[in-house]
C-alpha cells in the first residue's frame, strides 16, 4: 500500500470508490459535493495505492491553529474493505498529525462509520438525525491523539 498526495488525474477513479459506497456509507445527494471537492484541487488529500490502482482515499487538512486536523472523504474500494486497509489508513494519519504536533482529529462519520472510527478511541460529540441525507445520520466525533 503506498500513500500519495492527490493528483487531478484519478478524478475518475475516486469517484468510482465514492459510487461503490454510495448509498451503504455516503448518501447519494453527497456526490456533488465530493465531485466540487475533487475539482478544486484539495489541500492535503491523499490517495491509497495498490498495485498501481487507486483502492481508497482520504482528506487531512491541518485547521490554523495547527493542533487540530479532520478526516475528510475518507473512503476505501468496496473491493479491499474488511482487509486492514482503513486500520494502516488511520495508523498512517496518527503517525503523520503526530509528527506535526497536531493532538485532536475531528471526524463528521456517518452512523455506519462511526463505529470503525470509535475502534481507535474516538468519541461521539453530536448526532444529527438525517444529517447526511435520509436515513444517513451524521455524528461528529473527536479523536484525541497522544
Amino acid at each position: 500500500m503506498i500513500i500519495k498526495p492527490y493528483q487531478s488525474e484519478y478524478y475518475k477513479e475516486c469517484l468510482a470508490i465514492f459510487d461503490e459506497n454510495c448509498p451503504e456509507y455516503f448518501a447519494p445527494n453527497e456526490r456533488a459535493d465530493y465531485q466540487h471537492y475533487l475539482k478544486n484541487k484539495p489541500n492535503a488529500y491523499f490517495l491509497v495505492m495498490m498495485r498501481g490502482k487507486v483502492i481508497g482515499a482520504f482528506g487531512l487538512p491541518i485547521e490554523q491553529d495547527h493542533n487540530v486536523s479532520s478526516i475528510t472523504w475518507i473512503m476505501i474500494s468496496s473491493h479491499h474493505q474488511r482487509m486492514g486497509i482503513g486500520h494502516q489508513i488511520m495508523r498512517y494519519i496518527e503517525n503523520t498529525l503526530r509528527k506535526q504536533h497536531v493532538s485532536v482529529i475531528k471526524i463528521a462519520a456517518s452512523h455506519l462509520s462511526a463505529p470503525f472510527f470509535a475502534k481507535f478511541g474516538a468519541n461521539t460529540i453530536t448526532r444529527v438525525e438525517h444529517g447526511w441525507g435520509p436515513n444517513m445520520h451524521r455524528i461528529d466525533m473527536k479523536l484525541t491523539i497522544e
